[in-house]
């Protein structure tokens, strides 16, 4: 019933978006699972509340017996990353934050998009993930 559901809003919302013209809605297929990973207040723990799903739970929405799209959804932490980095090597002290993190340097972000691609990819191996 909560499948039937969830593709019954996905129905709803794109209906909508091709009736008020919203930007991408005709671009091409969305993917069929989207996971927004929220690394600065999870990782923070500026919200004792917050936390990251196990990697079980978030491949409970992915469907096993079929191949299905997963997008994961996340700050861009490749830039942080590589200037925080340089500046800590050159022990520099440096404001190089991401924009949407309250930490320094986002790398564990990265790490925690990585480990869950990768444990996709053996949770449910016919699943094509793709990080935006």
């Amino acid at each position: 019933a909560a499948r039937q559901g969830g593709l019954d809003i996905r129905r709803a919302t794109s209906a909508w978006a091709e009736h008020v013209g919203f930007p991408g809605a005709n671009d091409g297929p969305v993917d069929e699972v989207a996971v927004h990973l929220r690394c600065g207040d999870t990782l923070t723990q500026a919200h004792g509340q917050y936390g990251l799903l196990s990697y079980g739970a978030i491949a409970s929405f992915v469907p096993y017996d079929r191949p299905a799209t997963v997008g994961l959804i996340s700050e861009p932490y490749t830039l942080y990353c590589a200037e925080g980095e340089a500046a800590a090597k050159a022990k520099m002290v440096g404001d190089i934050q991401s924009t949407h993190s309250a930490r320094w340097c986002s790398c564990p972000c990265a790490a925690a998009v990585e480990m869950l691609v990768d444990a996709l990819k053996v949770l449910r191996p016919l699943a094509t993930v793709t990080i935006h």
